[in-house]
């Protein structure tokens, strides 16, 4: 579903001369640091790999999470990271699953490549909307140069809602990756509107 860089410490440089007595030194400043730093955030290759690691060590800013369930496979390129929401109420769900899978081995890679959110609602209608379910509120997140939607689902039996979740969808066609979010266990509005602000912040995470 990220590697986070931590700031390194001033490196000091002595010159060669030291041995003669004139040893002089000096200091690597803020902004040669920094353009090290983005040069190796820019090196990491994004694909199939990459983002089953950083699915396993997801984060939420000051939200305890705990590791539901994952699997993966090397081979058919797919990858299941559950994470269960430990006594919070500032994210609107109880669960968050990140899956992943190769977008050139999808049944509907040419849809998925049709980036649009008219074709993700397109998409998500036809396989949802049975047996009681509905989706709606489609929307669109733009981050990068990767594609994000999400919307939301419920299902109603005998009249009555017995099942709210947030799902989302994040394509990233340069790493030929897709995958396939789920915010589930959503019970009110008001957690609706809190889960719109944590599918915003998975997607920053994965788009990192």
């Amino acid at each position: 579903m990220k590697k986070t860089i931590m700031p390194t410490a001033l490196l000091c440089l002595t010159l060669l001369n030291s041995s003669c007595g004139g040893g002089k030194k000096e200091e690597k400043g803020g902004d040669e640091q920094k353009a090290s730093t983005e040069e190796t955030i820019s090196n990491v290759v994004k694909d199939w790999k990459y983002y089953r690691k950083i699915a396993g060590e997801f984060t939420l800013d000051g939200v305890k999470l705990s590791n539901a369930n994952q699997s993966s496979d090397a081979v058919g390129l797919w990858f299941y990271q559950g994470w269960n929401v430990q006594q919070d109420t500032t994210t609107g769900t109880k669960n968050i699953k990140i899956n992943g899978n190769s977008l050139s081995r999808s049944g509907s890679v040419m849809e998925l490549k049709d980036f649009s959110l008219d074709k993700y609602k397109e998409r998500i209608t036809k396989a949802w909307n049975i047996n009681g379910t509905e989706t709606y509120d489609f929307k669109e997140y733009q981050k990068n140069d990767v594609h994000c939607y999400y919307c939301k689902v419920k299902k109603t039996q005998d009249g009555k809602i017995v099942n709210q979740q947030l799902i989302y969808q994040y394509i990233d066609p340069k790493a030929d990756v897709v995958i396939n979010g789920y915010l589930e266990k959503i019970e009110t509005d008001r957690d609706y509107l809190k889960a719109d602000e944590t599918v915003k912040k998975v997607f920053d995470y994965l788009a990192k």
